[in-house]
């Protein structure tokens, strides 16, 4: 006959898995934290204008589906005043930055 199955003699342990460990103390990655994002900068009151031109837009021609064609005329005039605005107005870098063309290969 068999002996009952009981503890195993000698030390136990616990078993390990791979969230089992403990991070030494001091042990520094070289983790990289990135400095915070700049401010949002302000909308100006004429790309404000260019997008609410955009969004009305949009709302005459699709929303409200005009059967009249000036409707129709005054809903592409407002949609491609606005982004021809938009384009217009668009800078062509951001404000501070010099003539570096950035990694040039």
């Amino acid at each position: 006959a068999l002996p009952p199955a009981g503890p195993p003699a000698g030390p136990r342990s616990e078993p390990s898995g791979p969230r089992d460990w403990e991070e030494p103390p001091g042990l520094d990655d070289g983790h990289y934290v990135p400095p915070p994002p700049p401010p949002v900068p302000r909308v100006r009151l004429r790309t404000a204008a260019a997008l609410l031109s955009v969004l009305l837009g949009l709302v005459v021609l699709f929303a409200l589906e005009p059967r009249d064609p000036a409707v129709r005329a005054l809903g592409l005039v407002l949609l491609a005043g606005g982004a021809g605005a938009l384009v217009w107005w668009m800078r062509d870098s951001a404000p501070g930055s010099g003539p570096d063309d950035g990694a040039v290969v």
